[in-house]
């Protein structure tokens, strides 16, 4: 092949080199969760403090996503991606060294600096390699990384903390880091990883400080306002900030000539549309991501081990949908693969809302089965609708975004799901201590355990609420939503692309 243009395979080595950045990222994520209590007892802190190191983490990735992005496609992708495998090296070797745990949540913010470095650009890079033709395929099996580093991480954090420490579990970050970033350098070529966009522009860093400031102070509310209360100065000052800070964000980015992200996008309904199914969905997800370790170790009485074995079925699911229906999905469109997918999920929900602290594992283990293939048919497509509505050149940005609407439909969905269960066990008149579920020192109550399963059952219902809503959005977007801006032959391509997508 000629010298500006890729070999048919190199398509494939970009998607292992991006692979192995989100599989990091991931992978760190499911090791430090499972470190927790390990954490607590060697720093001696109390789990209101400890969770901070994988909430630091999530904070840190929300504010600086869209900013990474927009830095991507003005600097270029290879330069932050690589950048992200460096900072986040640097990150994990902070940890492993911490010797308290003000030092610990440091590093834990240079590491998720790296990852959102990552993160901002993995899909960008990924579906510039792809035709598009074939972009539903690339980001099917980007969910199966995904799906692979949810399983794994638990699995070996579990292993590498019982045999060697938790030092370990950073240790290992460092490891898949230091193979990412050379590979990184070698494999990605600039011009091929950026084909069909134009770089350069100003940087909007009126926009990055307003967005990174709106982000943080609401996604504070969000994850502390149960704990502090909801009518507390804390909360209430940050729920000033937030609000400030997004006026400003959004009179900044109408008015800038290069704005990091460009609002009007949303007049166009693929985008507006699968940007609101896919932070809906996240959303509604997050309350099982959050009650099922709960009920299958405090309610059922299996060990944290186990536990992780059990919910590998679901992620299995999700592995094998997400390529099946993302390929699919370049043939017939996003909007059947994505609302069947949703209708799975809602009735997943509604047979884990029959739970109770009698029932068998395996009435729990379909319905996530059954949820994770939903989710395998769903974003897929969704995110490929998504991208087609935009120009190759705004890709870095919106690719972004997308994982900003995944990473604040987390945390939202974890603080929805934590205040009702919260406000089910209260109503019985019980403190609202859910550890006692997984502490058999402090043993859980009878009551303790009914408010829990009627707040899960509660929580199950509101989630498949909000997924009928996304259910919504989805079939709204058109009877074919995968029509791609740039596969458009010439400028009036795009503008006709534009309107499309804005009817």
């Amino acid at each position: 092949m000629g010298e500006d243009t890729p070999g048919p395979r190199y398509k494939w080595a970009v998607f292992v080199t991006v692979a192995l950045g989100t599989y990091l990222s991931l992978l760190d994520n499911g090791i430090v969760s499972v470190s927790l209590p390990t954490l607590s007892t060697h720093f001696g802190a109390d789990l209101s403090t400890i969770q901070w190191v994988v909430l630091t983490y999530f904070l840190v990735v929300g504010a600086l996503l869209l900013p990474l992005g927009r830095a991507a496609d003005i600097f270029g992708r290879k330069r932050v991606f690589i950048a992200g495998f460096a900072v986040y090296i640097v990150g994990a070797a902070l940890a492993a060294s911490a010797q308290n745990v003000t030092w610990l949540l440091c590093a834990r913010g240079v590491q998720a600096a790296g990852a959102a470095a990552i993160q901002a650009n993995a899909t960008a890079i990924n579906i510039s390699v792809f035709p598009p033709e074939e972009r539903g395929k690339a980001l099917g099996m980007h969910a199966t990384v995904v799906a692979l580093g949810a399983v794994s991480g638990p699995a070996f954090g579990g292993l590498f903390i019982d045999a060697l420490g938790w030092r370990s579990a950073f240790l290992m970050s460092i490891a898949v880091g230091a193979v990412g970033l050379p590979v990184s350098y070698l494999v990605l070529k600039e011009r091929f990883i950026t084909r069909g966009m134009s770089r350069g522009g100003r940087a909007d860093w009126q926009g990055m400080v307003t967005s990174a400031v709106a982000l943080v102070a609401a996604l504070l509310v969000l994850s502390r306002g149960h704990d502090v209360g909801w009518t507390s100065l804390f909360t209430m000052v940050m729920a000033a900030v937030a609000v400030t800070a997004m006026a400003a964000f959004v009179t900044i980015e109408l008015r800038s000539p290069s704005p990091m992200i460009d609002l009007r996008l949303f007049q166009r309904r693929l985008f507006a549309l699968g940007t609101s199914a896919g932070f809906l969905v996240f959303t509604a997800i997050m309350a099982n991501a959050l009650i099922m370790p709960f009920y299958i170790q405090g309610i059922l009485g299996f060990s944290a081990r186990t536990a992780g074995l059990l919910v590998m079925p679901q992620a299995a699911t999700l592995a094998i949908s997400g390529p099946l229906f993302g390929r699919l999905s370049d043939r017939i469109g996003s909007r059947w693969p994505t609302t069947i997918g949703l209708l799975l999920v809602i009735a997943s929900f509604l047979a884990l809302r029959r739970l109770d602290s009698d029932s068998h594992v395996i009435e729990a283990i379909i319905p996530m089965m059954v949820s994770g293939f939903g989710m395998g048919m769903f974003q897929p497509a969704n995110n490929s609708s998504v991208l087609s509505a935009v120009e190759p050149e705004r890709y870095g940005v919106v690719a972004a975004f997308l994982n900003l609407t995944r990473n604040t439909g987390q945390v939202v969905g974890i603080a929805v799901a934590t205040l009702i269960i919260t406000v089910a066990i209260t109503n019985l008149g019980v403190d609202a201590d859910i550890g006692a579920l997984r502490d058999p020192a402090k043993g859980a109550s009878p009551l303790l355990i009914q408010g829990f399963v009627d707040g899960m059952r509660n929580a199950y219902l509101v989630s498949a609420g909000v997924v009928a809503i996304a259910v919504v959005c989805s079939f709204a977007r058109g009877p074919r939503a995968a029509a791609s801006v740039e596969g458009r032959a010439g400028p009036r391509g795009v503008e006709a692309a534009g309107e499309e997508g804005q009817r």
